[in-house]
């Protein structure tokens, strides 16, 4: 949301894996999102690209849930809020 840090997929979900992961169960990751950055017109994009790299090498993440909407607030998490974020997004290839 604007005014918040940013943050990536990793930092998100680290904490998370350390602890679920030794448990031995498949995990699930029920629900992100992210915005653009007015300032950074790429970033989304690299977000997308980040996750995919840090999903696949976490390999007891079985599925991730992505909030492609606009929240109550107005803030857009949609993947196709620009061409670049769309097509990284699609890149993904995790379904």
């Amino acid at each position: 949301r604007p005014g918040s840090t940013w943050t990536t997929f990793g930092e998100l979900f680290s904490a998370f894996y350390g602890w679920a992961a030794p448990r031995g169960k498949p995990l699930i990751i029920a629900e992100t999102g992210v915005q653009e950055d007015p300032a950074d017109p790429a970033r989304k994009a690299a977000w997308f690209a980040d996750a995919t790299s840090w999903i696949r090498s976490h390999t007891a993440i079985r599925a991730v849930s992505y909030f492609d909407g606009v929240s109550p607030k107005g803030y857009d998490f949609r993947v196709d809020t620009s061409g670049a974020s769309f097509a990284a997004w699609q890149a993904m290839g995790l379904g």
